[in-house]
């Protein structure tokens, strides 16, 4: 048994996706034995009690730490530790010294990217998306570090694993799904249900992230829209909507791969630097619609449409994105944790 530190946070301005990948993995890693401690300065409540309702541990940061003050309270936290240690983080706030200092002093230290633009000191990297390789990283690490690059590692809760492949693509489409993410900073939810309301004959599902902090997207819409769209809040797991939806439309995160691993239909567009090149992959595969988040008023309602009515290109999209995720992601990280380990005796 190891015991797995995992720093990582998630918040309205940058989103659940960190988090999420963490606690797939750490949800594998605690079904195998292992013992997953979350450490963060920030995750939201939905989070929290996801964690303790797996029997988690979590550690909570002062938000005012700086980096080198967290790494003066972490030898208090490894202190308590039983040897292997396995660290693993996820996001852009840990730069090579922070690696350095904590690779010294666990067996393991994995850490998560989306960009490779930084240099890092650990012993692996792993990298979920679309349109990177091995060459990226090779003036980014040391030789001997270990890649994991492409959506083949994306980190899937086993409810995706469990059901991948199977989103079946109806002949007459029935509903959409609209997920804009934890934080939703831009109001994507609103500006495409401006655009979607008009649309009739479908009802349309609408995630709202935990740090949504913008007024019911609904309610600032014409009332005869109202019967069909239906809200959810405190949704972890898409996979019960991913299922359900003829189309999904969301951001080019880390929730794609939860839809490409399902195989739902998928219109998506980038909003952020780490989303292009998630966006030009899939582009690229043909295995989603990819749209500027800028769109003129009607693209959006356009293109849905458009989607809606042609069930070949519904089915193209379908298939091609079953065959880039197959939802083992975490079991393949596990397995080489658990090697590692056992090399190390």
């Amino acid at each position: 048994m190891a015991d797995v530190l995992i720093r990582t946070d998630a918040s309205s301005q940058i989103g659940m996706g960190h988090a999420m990948r963490c606690l797939a993995l750490a949800e594998e890693l605690a079904q195998r034995g292992h013992r997953p401690i979350f450490i963060s300065k920030d995750l939201p409540g939905i989070i929290l009690r996801e964690l303790k309702t797996l029997q988690l541990s979590h550690v909570l940061l002062d938000s005012g730490l700086t980096l080198n003050q967290e790494l003066e309270r972490l030898p208090g936290i490894l202190s308590s530790l039983v040897s292997p240690v396995v660290a693993i983080t996820d996001g852009y706030a840990f730069d090579e010294t922070y690696q350095a200092w904590l690779k010294s002093r666990v067996d393991l230290l994995i850490c998560l990217d989306d960009l490779a633009v930084n240099r890092f000191d650990c012993h692996a990297v792993l990298n979920q998306n679309l349109g990177f390789g091995e060459k990226d990283y090779q003036t980014l690490t040391a030789a001997g570090t270990t890649l994991f690059i492409g959506p083949k590692f994306s980190l899937l809760r086993a409810s995706y694993r469990a059901a991948a492949g199977s989103h079946m693509v109806r002949l007459e489409p029935q509903r959409i799904l609209i997920s804009m993410g934890g934080g939703d900073r831009f109001d994507m939810t609103y500006k495409a249900l401006c655009e979607l309301a008009p649309l009739e004959g479908v009802e349309i599902d609408i995630i709202l992230g935990p740090a949504y902090a913008h007024d019911d997207p609904i309610r600032r819409l014409r009332p005869k829209a109202y019967a069909r769209m239906h809200l959810h809040t405190e949704v972890l797991d898409l996979t019960r909507f991913i299922l359900q939806a003829d189309v999904v439309i969301c951001p080019s995160g880390s929730t794609v791969w939860q839809i490409a691993c399902l195989g739902a239909p998928l219109i998506t567009f980038p909003l952020i630097d780490n989303q292009a090149g998630i966006a030009m992959g899939l582009y690229a595969e043909r295995a989603a619609v990819v749209i500027d988040p800028d769109w003129r008023e009607g693209d959006l309602r356009r293109i849905t449409s458009d989607l809606l009515n042609h069930v070949e290109w519904r089915q193209n999209l379908s298939g091609r994105s079953k065959q880039i995720v197959d939802g083992h992601g975490v079991v393949r990280i596990t397995d080489w944790i658990e090697s590692r380990m056992l090399q190390r005796g």
